[in-house]
């Protein structure tokens, strides 16, 4: 099939180029900078979508929606950062491809330059650094604040501080929960 586009002679880049068949490649006037500084954006970004999504602390949705909304996140920054880096997210979708395409598929080594917007080391770098940088920034700004106001916030630490104080009035006690599974309001007698 490539042989029909390249005549047999495997061309990597240019008008004949087959090599966008195997590895993700960036925009041909995107420079190495902002190769690198939109797989940080984009993998803090996906890490920031997964962590708000699945955070225990968080009002999370229905367990049944957080792969949907993990997956839609993915797609829309995939598809954001297509035009710029070749819609690279994942290390192991450009390196490995790339390796098989070098090695095996007759490209040689210009699909594996060391500097340049083509460097193969971006698609592996960025994304561990991104993800990393992205978790950090959850961690700092959103984690620890929902823990501190889910204590401050909580209906059923003050009623279980009552009771373990010995304030309880010994009557029946109506005490609002949310069932973080179905994210439905829950009223108990307890």
């Amino acid at each position: 099939m490539l042989d029909a586009i390249d005549g047999g002679r495997r061309v990597a880049f240019g008008a004949n180029g087959t090599a966008g068949v195997f590895v993700t490649l960036p925009h041909p006037s995107a420079s190495l900078s902002i190769v690198l500084a939109n797989q940080l954006f984009t993998s803090a970004a996906f890490m920031l979508a997964v962590r708000a999504v699945t955070d225990g602390a968080n009002a999370n949705p229905a367990t049944g929606l957080q792969p949907l909304l993990v997956g839609l996140s993915a797609t829309c920054l995939l598809q954001c950062t297509l035009p710029v880096s070749g819609c690279t997210l994942n290390p192991a979708r450009d390196f490995a491809p790339r390796l098989f395409a070098s090695l095996a598929a007759g490209y040689g080594l210009p699909l594996l330059p060391a500097v340049g917007p083509r460097a193969f080391w971006a698609p592996l770098v960025g994304p561990y650094l991104g993800c990393a940088l992205g978790s950090l920034v959850y961690e700092l700004c959103f984690h620890r604040q929902l823990k501190v106001f889910g204590k401050s916030a909580g209906v059923n630490e003050v009623a279980d501080d009552e009771a373990a104080d010995g304030r309880g009035d010994g009557e029946l006690k109506k005490l609002m929960m949310v069932d973080r599974a179905t994210s439905k309001m829950q009223i108990s007698d307890e």
